[in-house]
């Protein structure tokens, strides 16, 4: 008969379990002292192994050839309790016998002594279902039972049993399985399996189990069926999450404030199935996650480096500002609370929360208006920073020591008004040029871009001359670490070395983004001529 895989490997002896180490730990060194309790309450998460302990625990108080507290899983009482046919250790469903009666039933039948086992132990699961009636009749059992009667109840929901209960219990939290426990059981089960997975797949099958060990068997059974390699990406379609290369461009739609983009990728998203729940649980993961980045000093300890670029995503967290991360979480929530709650377009749902994040002016919160001073204050403080090394320069012009680096700033800075364009030969190549934009994008140097990608250029001989039509674009291009990086590029790109000029040109009109918000300054007394 075929086993899930979850029942297949479920542990048989407390070394088995995995993420429980002080837990087994401590059940089995009463075993190997023979101090074990007559009730016990296992609680935690699902698919932490609270069945299965109460399982093992249940074996290793009856068996009598014990293996340092472990059961030896081949005596008469060890595959009876595996197999589910030894009538002294039961097991209850409280969800479904959860009345008055059936505890009664159970008070009755702990009078009589064990049939085979040493002691009649009783197994009651989900125990937080029980009414109040049942509680009431379970209390004075649970306190002082026969001598033979040993009680373990488990539940996922402990602010539900009543403190009466708790007190009579020996109590053992259950905490998630890390990732990575869950990722090395995986990857161990797989290879006995014969089932060929990628390591960085079972490392996302093991973080979408959120720390629930038979969750992430499920999954791993659930893949199987696809008889090949499993990949992430294969693992993202089953599941209907969306990729990380969706939410990077989602995440540069949201920032360049281009609705019509992000509802075209929307729209792609929702045709490959991806469910509308899931979509908002990958985005609100996302922003989290760049929110640690933001804040944490180390936030690689905390980001699951296997499934996500550690790196993009920091150099992605460096584009918003806390207060726009924290109006997209806030947003995200609401709209996740609102179609799991109402019945509403999710769709619809998902793409006005979208919009919101595209356009904050659109949403009248604290969070949004907080999300829209932060990027004034952001242009203010670029612009203060250009005027102010603007004055700095000139004042400092005569002082200038005349290193390589300086000299080629200065001879950029003294012909930026000559260069018109074509007066120094014919364009680069468009198909050269805009190889060698997307190099910078997709290397990370997302600020960079944002001014190199308006830049042109034209060669003659070995010389490439890039120009600009913005004075303030051209001094962020002058800096030696931009330009280290574009001569990079070019040459990753060409496969030669050329002298690379920059130029500012003044043959069209310029037009700075910040000239309106300088122009209210100066009219207000906040900027001086």
């Amino acid at each position: 008969m075929y086993l899930s895989l979850y029942r297949k490997w479920r542990p048989r002896t407390f070394s088995d379990v995995i993420g429980q180490d002080v837990i087994t730990a401590t059940l089995r060194n009463q075993i190997i002292a023979d101090t074990s309790g007559h009730a016990y309450l296992f609680c935690g998460t699902r698919g932490t192994g609270k069945t299965t302990c109460a399982k093992i625990l249940a074996k290793a108080i009856n068996c009598e050839n014990t293996i340092n507290g472990d059961p030896c899983n081949e005596c008469e009482i060890c595959t009876g309790v595996n197999d589910g046919s030894l009538t002294d250790v039961v097991e209850i469903d409280a969800a479904s016998n959860n009345g008055v009666e059936n505890i009664r039933d159970i008070r009755e039948e702990t009078t009589y002594t064990p049939i085979t086992a040493r002691k009649r132990i009783y197994i009651i699961d989900e125990v937080h279902m029980l009414s109040t009636g049942a509680f009431n009749a379970l209390l004075k059992t649970l306190e002082e039972p026969p001598a033979h009667v040993v009680f373990i109840l488990a539940t996922t929901e402990l602010h539900k049993v009543p403190a009466t209960i708790l007190s009579r219990c020996q109590r053992y939290n259950f905490k998630r399985v890390e990732t990575e426990e869950i990722a090395s059981l995986v990857m161990e089960i797989s290879k006995k399996e014969n089932i060929e997975i990628e390591e960085k797949a079972a490392y996302m099958l093991s973080a979408l189990a959120d720390g629930a060990v038979r969750d992430a068997l499920s999954l791993l059974e659930q893949c199987r069926s696809l008889n090949e390699l499993i990949t992430s990406e294969k693992l993202r379609t089953l599941v209907g999450l969306m990729g990380s290369g969706h939410l990077y461009k989602l995440m540069d739609c949201v920032k360049s404030r281009d609705i019509d983009a992000a509802l075209t990728l929307l729209k792609e998203i929702y045709s490959d199935t991806k469910d509308v729940t899931n979509l908002i649980t990958d985005i609100l993961s996302h922003y989290r996650n760049m929110m640690m980045a933001k804040i944490v000093r180390d936030p690689k300890k905390l980001l699951n480096s296997r499934v996500y670029d550690g790196e993009t995503l920091l150099a992605a967290a460096e584009c918003f500002s806390m207060e726009e991360i924290l109006y997209a979480i806030n947003t995200m929530e609401e709209t996740h609370i609102r179609i799991m709650r109402a019945n509403v377009d999710r769709k619809l749902e998902l793409e006005c929360a979208v919009i919101k994040l595209c356009n904050p002016r659109l949403s009248a919160t604290n969070d949004a208006l907080l999300a829209r001073i932060s990027e004034l204050e952001a242009s203010v403080a670029a612009k203060s920073s250009f005027i102010q090394t603007k004055n700095t320069a000139k004042k400092d012009k005569a002082e200038i020591d005349k290193t390589e680096e300086n000299i080629e700033y200065a001879e950029a800075k003294e012909d930026k008004n000559k260069f018109k364009g074509k007066e120094d030969g014919p364009y680069v190549d468009v198909e050269f040029w805009t190889q060698v934009k997307d190099s910078v994008k997709s290397a990370g140097h997302k600020i960079l871009y944002g001014s190199f990608g308006k830049a042109k250029a034209t060669m003659s001989g070995e010389v490439i001359r890039i120009s600009v039509e913005d004075e303030f674009i051209f001094n962020e291009l002058l800096t030696k670490e931009n330009r280290d990086v574009i001569r990079n590029h070019i040459t990753a790109v060409s496969g030669k070395t050329y002298d690379i000029k920059f130029g500012l040109d003044k043959s069209a009109k310029i037009n700075t983004p910040f000239d309106e918000l300088i122009q209210k300054g100066k009219e207000q007394g906040l900027i001086e001529e």
